[in-house]
């Protein structure tokens, strides 16, 4: 494991490829550079945290006149895994609002905003969206899109606008 000083002063571990460099030290004292990848860079090895985790999960909402308003919530806390990698202990949290008209829009706004307590780091990204229940033969779809803000995020974090195209299949019973 090495131990590295990034440029605002903080300390942090870091492995694998690259792109910023970091004035770092072996546990033993010896100076060392360290790699992290770059923003947005593919890095299989560390898509995964390579623990177990498990924690609870809840939803609560309400619907009434088309509208429909709630929250789900987790967390998890990692319990087994590679001592290598660092423990996850996170919060997610999703308030959300929609309203469907008769004619079947939906209208929806939300947040998929996450804590991240060993880090203490926030992520907190805004979505409108809007979408149409369509009818092709017998099948339902769904057919939607919207628009994303990150209003706050870790430093190597998403940030900015994005958007996102939906496409669901609908089964009623």
């Amino acid at each position: 494991m090495r131990l590295c000083q990034m440029a605002r002063g903080g300390l942090s571990t870091h492995s694998g490829p690259d792109s910023k460099q970091f004035n770092c030290s072996e546990e033993g004292g010896r100076r060392r550079s360290a790699k992290v990848p770059k923003r947005g860079q593919f890095v299989p090895d560390r898509i995964f945290a390579e623990h177990r985790g498990a924690g609870p999960t809840a939803v609560v909402l309400k619907q009434s006149n088309g509208w429909t308003r709630g929250v789900l919530a987790n967390h998890l806390w990692s319990f087994a895994g590679d001592d290598d990698r660092a423990d996850v202990n996170a919060t997610f949290l999703q308030p959300f609002l929609t309203y469907t008209t008769p004619t079947r829009w939906t209208f929806g706004f939300n947040t998929e905003s996450s804590y991240d307590w060993e880090n203490e780091q926030w992520s907190v990204p805004v979505n409108a969206s809007a979408s149409k229940l369509l009818r092709f033969g017998t099948q339902l779809v769904s057919v939607g899109g919207g628009l994303r803000y990150w209003l706050d995020s870790p430093d190597s974090g998403a940030d900015g606008v994005g958007f996102r195209i939906t496409v669901t299949l609908l089964f009623p019973r």
